[in-house]
């Protein structure tokens, strides 16, 4: 199944009520995908959710305007578990006892999908620290995927999120993912 379109300047914009109006559009665009009609999203932290994305502090080095589009999909996935404005369980006959059991499986469901089509078409810019000429813009063409088996284990790893804690990890997890579909990776040398 194909999500909805959505970008990282849609969800990052400095318009917060637009933010918070597309984030629930698309989020229900896409549960509906799944036949799941009737999840309670807690509109107050929903908008707590696209307020914290784009802060004065942002984790990257030059802050959020020098931020890659793996550190930008780290900020939507971590704080989205953080703040988890999904109050509606998921029916475990879509999803499963596995993963039923999770609390913040909506979370999860919905932060690895807005970052799969915030990542695609993205646009990566690579430094070539010893010679800048050889800098270049990247668009990544591939979309990233994973197994079931794989995302089973991202929702596990998943639980209590902190973004202060998290957000590195989820951001070199993103990158390593980005890697694997698109011939996009740094030279590897150790």
């Amino acid at each position: 199944m194909s999500s909805p379109k959505i970008s990282f300047d849609d969800l990052y914009s400095d318009d917060k009520a637009r933010a918070l109006t597309i984030f629930l559009l698309w989020t229900n665009d896409f549960l509906d995908g799944f036949g799941i009609e009737d999840v309670t999203v807690d509109a107050d932290m929903a908008y707590s959710y696209v307020s914290n994305l784009r802060k004065e502090d942002f984790p990257a080095n030059g802050g959020f305007d020098a931020a890659s589009p793996f550190k930008k999909a780290a900020g939507i996935y971590v704080w989205l578990h953080a703040l988890n404005p999904f109050k509606t369980a998921i029916p475990t006959d879509i999803i499963g006892p596995d993963l039923a059991k999770f609390s913040y499986f909506a979370a999860s469901a919905v932060g690895y999908n807005l970052i799969k089509c915030c990542l695609h078409k993205a646009t990566l810019k690579k430094e070539n620290k010893d010679d800048p000429s050889l800098n270049e813009i990247v668009i990544l063409e591939n979309p990233i995927t994973i197994s079931k088996h794989y995302f089973a284990d991202l929702v596990e790893a998943s639980e209590a999120i902190t973004p202060a804690v998290h957000f590195k990890g989820f951001s070199l997890l993103f990158e390593s993912l980005i890697y694997q579909n698109n011939a996009v990776s740094y030279p590897r040398v150790l």
